[in-house]
């Protein structure tokens, strides 16, 4: 509760919360601190290795560079330090590691508690702003008379216009987005083809297109969701390809539509790519070489062999292309 509103004669606040509220606390809870087996690898590194840059610590660990960098963080604020920054690189030291699980795990039910206040601020049929002064220590708050709680009535009517409900289910659901490439190579990633720096204009990928945010409003939701049963439904797939239709409209228009498979879940893109209602809406030179890839022998031929060197992973296809 902040001072807006103060100023004027009537002003209103008002509580977004939803369902996905917990799973994005959990979320800051538990990535607050870098994993254990994180961190060991690290110093892992540095141990066999006289002072690595944080782009070096990457190409030598499985960690990306922010879980690294914060990681670092935490391990040079301990006194005495198990690391040391010198000369633009990490080294380690001779000080042996040993996480504080009692901070941590206080730490963590802080936060816990934290956000059951907030619940049972939400929820509570007490005066909202006696709640509020009594968890600032306040225990003699008078009740405001203002509140919904006191009121007993929403401050706002909760009817919606149905018109209104619908053209902010659409916006939600036409909220795509734009896929950037890189256009740099990372140093020291795949040597064999003797990339350096910026790749060359001809290899460069164009802007695609994002469907929605993981587990947002929308479809996000409905992905999230289908992933956990195994296959995503026909009406994702005609929601993907009215974006690439009535809203993307590429130029020049992609004649091929290729789907790199999961390595955890090799049928799920597979399928969804290869569903039949793709025919039904994408153009005509999509269609024809869309069939041709599917009347392709594919599942029973691929072979996928799986090759971790350092934080690289390699798949490989083989493709048995069969008779029209």
């Amino acid at each position: 509760m902040g001072r807006a509103g103060r100023g004027i004669d009537s002003a209103v606040g008002i509580l977004l919360c939803g369902s996905e509220d917990r799973a994005i606390h959990k979320f800051f809870r538990e990535s607050a601190f870098p994993a254990e087996a994180q961190i060991h690898e690290i110093l892992n590194v540095l141990s066999v290795n006289d002072g690595l840059t944080l782009r070096g610590i990457e190409q030598r660990t499985n960690l990306r560079y922010g879980q690294i960098e914060k990681a670092l963080k935490l391990l040079v604020a301990e006194n005495p330090s198990p690391v040391v920054y010198t000369e633009k690189l990490w080294r380690r030291t001779i000080v042996s590691f040993s996480p504080d699980h009692e901070r941590i795990n206080h730490l963590m039910n802080q936060r816990k508690s934290e956000l059951a206040d907030v619940e049972s601020y939400i929820t509570t049929k007490e005066c909202k702003m006696q709640f509020l002064r009594r968890a600032l220590d306040e225990p003699g708050a008078e009740h405001c008379g203002k509140c919904s709680s006191c009121l007993q009535h929403p401050l706002l009517s909760p009817d919606i216009d149905s018109g209104l409900l619908h053209a902010a289910n659409l916006f939600i659901k036409h909220a795509d987005l734009s896929l950037n490439l890189n256009k740099q190579v990372a140093a020291g990633a795949f040597t064999q083809y003797g990339f350096k720096g910026n790749l060359p204009a001809s290899l460069q990928g164009s802007t695609g297109r994002i469907l929605s945010r993981w587990g947002y409003s929308g479809w996000g939701k409905q992905v999230a969701q289908e992933k956990k049963t195994g296959r995503f439904s026909d009406e994702l797939v005609e929601a993907c390809a009215e974006m690439v239709r009535q809203r993307w409209n590429p130029h020049p228009e992609p004649t091929w539509v290729c789907c790199v498979p999961s390595l955890k879940h090799l049928d799920l893109v597979p399928d969804f790519e290869s569903t039949s209602t793709w025919f039904l809406i994408l153009p005509g030179d999509w269609r024809r070489n869309l069939a041709y890839l599917l009347l392709m022998p594919l599942k029973k031929s691929w072979t996928i062999h799986r090759r971790k060197c350092s934080k690289t992973v390699s798949t490989s296809v083989k493709i048995s292309t069969g008779r029209l």
